[in-house]
């Protein structure tokens, strides 16, 4: 096998980074972040206006969402309704024409965990296909297996840059006996991508599970570590993708059905300028014309054998040094790939959602100078620095509010043990046990990706290369979890392909940044600011949020608002002639701010506001009983919406839990549900499974502590009518599922504490109150104290 490289490895994946706020490059007057391509967007818009009834124009097309009725949940098509392959080749001609040379840029998912599904069967590979805008700001995918769900819909992400979010719309043709119709509200992508703080699912830096090929756009030979040279055989995910070109090839030069119509309008990506180039020159020699698209293929397929790798080429590259050639922060690798521009790029505009997030919190004022000497002076990269901008009344604070909530977003930190917490623990042990679960976070993350990366193999080597189920399973592993793959670079040509080398399958690259994730969520989650919300990784459960950034989160510390925040405590101090050192200035600040009374969120006060939202939200008061009696009548009213919309959601339980044994029979919900008797059903509530109380199982699964550590949420399927449900009790629509999983929660342990099935119940919905606004238009109210709902049994929001 010839040697083409020189093997260089490099312990740290950070590259170059200038602006990964996309600030500077693509700012635009009064938008929250930068946004490179608002042409394309609005072209995309006008595809939409286009075949539909409704009237889609805006003076701005991520104002639309907001604008139209329902958040366009169920917009209808012209009659007649387009078809699928015409709107969709609508969309490739729109990316084109926004991409130099005319290109398409695309990712395959051979693993989906989408609505769009994927499989492996006939001896080939359907896979979910992305395509991508250069810049990532519109992202639409489509699948290519017709007997499965999602073949029928286009799903659509959206970069919003003038309002810091993302936009999810689908284009749905009839997909899984749905009517036709366009929806821009993003309800059914809000589970996957995690409403209310909707995200891409995206691995960690620097391999993409499921994703095809997996590693940097790389097609790869094996890689003997010891010898330092390629081997036999393709790693299988090249292999996969070759199998893949193989249909797009067909069907570019047969498209008779429609799946080859969807193929035909993908490319093969044949780099000609620079890895193809002396192959094609051969070519040409050889037989006096131009390669065919399977013949390109082959190609492709020779060089891999005999360079060791073939790079999957984005358009525009990063090969030059002209600045319409880079993309968003420089920091890409020099003829990076598509899946690798997609997570840089979406890292970029992620952030930059983060910093809008953090400055629409009600008390960033009190917090922005110790989260800037986090992020600018280093003061977040251990305890003892932290301590240097929280004083010790607010860590003592932060304390409390772990201890009240039992720790809710320590997700990997055994249940006990956050049971445990008290407001007795020290700021360092609580500290510590935020390290803990930061680290095991990054740890279950590179689970998710063997897992995810292991499947898709598995299912590829079985069923297109017909390799026997053990070795299979056992070259999936290795491939997975084990391969040593080497830092790609053409010194001759002066084009690097990688940053780094790998000898971890698809781990990618560890965390380096643990102990400021941890000191900021300590500093941060009193504040309710969702530190979990951060992360693109997703899970194998959709509540699931991780912490994981491997060697990325630095990024967030380059934001444009940290550094004006930085710049102008710096002009202060030099304008009024101090001496100008702005860390020690923004530790006395934060110091300052910190010590005020009460700074933070009280977590008491938000759960009994959750129980005043719920109390006045299920029933309006009525408008015919006289002053002395509007008070108990409405309170009644509200009990007897609250018994009848908590058995109602019951009954999706009694459906499995009847009998018993297994799953087990909750004793007393049938003569609850029927007949409103509850006496039984307390009983059981209160009776031990295990080492918990069946309350308390209730009360994990049904996500009041948090994120579920119980297995699946309960109940597993949505309720039928959460969507009138919402409309009913002005919950949010688009987190209607586990709304109402908070809101049965919340009423069972009420119901757990009391002696008989009233006194408690009653006493959620008569609380003293005093100033504090409600969604849905009514007067929210401060809460002093909730009967029933105090110390360390305190019902968890």
């Amino acid at each position: 096998m010839k040697y083409f490289f020189i093997l260089t490895l490099i312990s740290t994946a950070l590259y170059a980074q200038s602006d990964s706020s996309l600030q500077s490059a693509c700012a635009q007057e009064g938008f929250a972040c930068g946004s490179c391509e608002e042409p394309l967007q609005s072209g995309f818009n006008d595809i939409l206006n286009g075949i539909t009834e409704q009237d889609l124009s805006s003076d701005h097309w991520g104002n639309l969402k907001d604008e139209i009725e329902d958040e366009g949940a169920n917009i209808q098509f012209k009659n007649p309704m387009p078809s699928y392959e015409s709107v969709l080749e609508d969309i490739v001609d729109l990316m084109r024409s926004n991409t130099p040379g005319g290109n398409l840029n695309y990712v395959v998912i051979g693993e989906s965990e989408s609505l769009q599904q994927t499989s492996i069967k006939d001896g080939k590979m359907n896979p979910r296909v992305m395509l991508k805008s250069p810049n990532s700001e519109l992202m639409v995918t489509f699948s290519t297996d017709p007997t499965l769900p999602g073949y029928n819909s286009i799903e659509v992400m959206r970069w919003n840059g003038k309002l810091a979010r993302y936009e999810f719309q689908e284009i749905n043709f009839g997909d899984q006996n749905e009517p036709p119709h366009i929806d821009l509200s993003g309800k059914k992508c809000a589970e996957c991508h995690k409403s209310p703080s909707m995200r891409p699912n995206w691995d960690t830096y620097r391999a993409w599970a499921g994703v095809v090929p997996s590693r940097d756009d790389m097609l790869e030979m094996d890689y003997d570590e010891n010898a330092e040279e390629f081997k036999e055989p393709m790693q299988p995910d090249g292999r996969a993708y070759l199998s893949f070109l193989d249909q797009v090839a067909a069907a570019k030069d047969n498209p008779t059905d429609p799946r080859s119509q969807r193929l035909a309008m993908l490319d093969i990506p044949f780099d000609e300028e620079e890895q193809m180039e002396s192959y094609l020159e051969d070519f040409r020699n050889q037989n006096g014309r131009e390669p065919t698209n399977q013949e390109k293929v082959s190609l492709i397929k020779q060089r891999v054998e005999e360079d060791g790798f073939y790079r999957i080429r984005h358009h525009p590259d990063y090969t030059n040094s002209d600045d319409t050639r880079r993309n968003f922060d420089d920091k890409t690798a020099e003829a990076a790939g598509p899946s690798q521009f997609a997570f840089d790029q979406m890292l970029a505009q992620n952030m930059c959602r983060i910093t809008q997030t953090l400055k629409d919190n009600p008390d960033f004022e009190k917090f922005k100078y110790g989260l800037v000497s986090m992020m600018k002076c280093g003061t977040a990269n251990t305890f003892e620095s932290a301590e240097q901008v929280l004083p010790e009344s607010f860590l003592q604070r932060a304390v409390s509010y772990q201890a009240t909530t039992q720790g809710s977003t320590m997700t990997e930190i055994e249940p006990d043990i956050r049971s445990s917490l008290s407001s007795d623990n020290s700021p360092k042990k609580m500290y510590d046990l935020l390290l803990e679960d930061t680290n095991r976070s990054h740890a279950r993350a590179n689970g998710f990706k063997h897992d995810r990366h292991g499947n898709l193999l598995q299912k590829y080597l079985t069923g297109v290369e017909g390799i026997d189920e053990t070795n299979a399973s056992e070259q999936a592993r290795y491939y997975s979890q084990d391969v040593f793959t080497p830092q790609q670079r053409r010194y001759n040509a002066g084009l690097e392909y990688h940053a780094i080398g790998d000898p971890r399958g698809v781990a990618g690259v560890d965390e380096n940044a643990a102990e400021r994730i941890a000191n900021l969520r300590l500093f941060l989650e009193p504040f309710d600011v969702n530190v979990e919300h951060w992360s693109m990784v997703n899970g194998r459960d959709t509540a699931y949020n991780s912490y994981s950034f491997s060697d990325q989160f630095p990024l967030l510390e380059e934001e444009k608002l940290f550094n004006d925040i930085y710049e102008e405590v710096r002009q202060e101090l030099k304008q009024s002639g101090q001496k100008v050192d702005v860390c020690k200035e923004l530790a006395r600040r934060s110091l300052a701010a910190l010590e005020q009374e009460d700074p933070i969120i009280n977590p008491e006060e938000e759960r009994n506001g959750y129980l005043d939202q719920l109390c006045l939200n299920v029933q309006a008061i009525p408008s015919d009983q006289d002053v002395g009696g509007m008070i108990n009548m409405g309170q009644d009213l509200q009990l007897n919406v609250l018994n009848e919309q908590a058995r109602s959601m019951m009954q999706a339980c009694i459906t499995c839990h009847r009998n018993g044994p297994f799953p087990p029979k909750f004793e007393g919900l049938a003569n609850f549900i029927d007949n409103n008797d509850a006496g039984e059903f307390i009983e059981f509530l209160n009776s031990d499974n295990g080492d918990q109380k069946y309350i308390d199982r209730f009360m994990d699964k049904l996500a009041v502590h948090g994120p579920t550590v119980m297995g699946g949420a309960m109940p597993p399927m949505d309720w039928e009518d959460n969507d009138k449900f919402a409309q009913d009790f002005g919950v949010d629509p688009l987190n209607i599922q586990n709304e109402r999983r908070r809101m049965l929660g919340l009423y069972l342990y009420a119901l757990s504490k009391s002696e008989n099935e009233d006194i408690d119940i009653r006493n959620m919905c008569s609380t003293n109150r005093q100033g504090r606004t409600s969604t849905n238009n009514q007067e929210r109210t401060t809460v002093n104290e909730v009967e029933g709902s105090t110390g360390s049994d305190a019902v968890e929001n």
